[in-house]
C-alpha cells in the first residue's frame, strides 16, 4: 500500500514539476510572444489590403499575424476563442475580395468542411522593433 501511495505522489509530483518547467519555457502573454517575433503593437487600422491569409502565424486562439502583399505584418484579434486557428488552412470569409476588415471572419477548415466561423473584433498595423 506505502509503495503505491509512494509511486502515485512521485508521478504526480514529476507531472506538476514538469507542466512548470514547460510553462517557464512557453511565452505565456501576448505582449511576450510578439517581443519573441520582434514586433510592436502599432495604430489600429480599418483595411488590409492584399492580404496573405495563408502565411498567417498563430498566436492564439484570439491572435493571428496576417501579412499583406508589400510584407507588412498586421495582428488580427478576434471577438472570441476560435480554437482551430492552427488548421492548415483557413480560409477568409470577406465582404469585399481581397481585403480585410473588422466585422470580416477567418473559417478553419478540415478535409474541405468549415468547422468554425471567427469574426475578425480588431486590426493592428505590427512595427518591426
Amino acid at each position: 500500500m506505502r509503495t503505491t501511495i509512494g509511486i502515485a505522489v512521485s508521478l504526480l509530483l514529476g507531472y506538476v514539476l514538469g507542466a512548470d518547467a514547460i510553462a517557464a519555457t512557453t511565452p505565456t502573454s501576448l505582449e511576450e510572444r510578439l517581443d519573441e517575433l520582434n514586433y510592436l503593437v502599432g495604430d489600429e487600422v480599418q483595411l488590409i489590403v492584399d492580404f496573405q491569409i495563408d502565411e498567417r502565424v498563430y498566436l492564439d486562439d484570439r491572435h493571428v499575424i496576417v501579412p499583406d502583399a508589400s510584407s507588412r505584418a498586421y495582428l488580427l484579434t478576434l471577438t472570441e476563442p476560435c480554437h482551430n486557428l492552427r488548421s492548415k488552412r483557413v480560409i477568409a470569409l470577406t465582404r469585399t475580395r481581397h481585403q480585410m476588415a473588422p466585422g470580416d471572419n477567418l473559417a478553419p477548415t478540415y478535409e474541405g468542411r468549415r468547422v468554425d466561423k471567427c469574426e475578425v473584433e480588431r486590426i493592428h498595423e505590427l512595427n518591426v522593433k
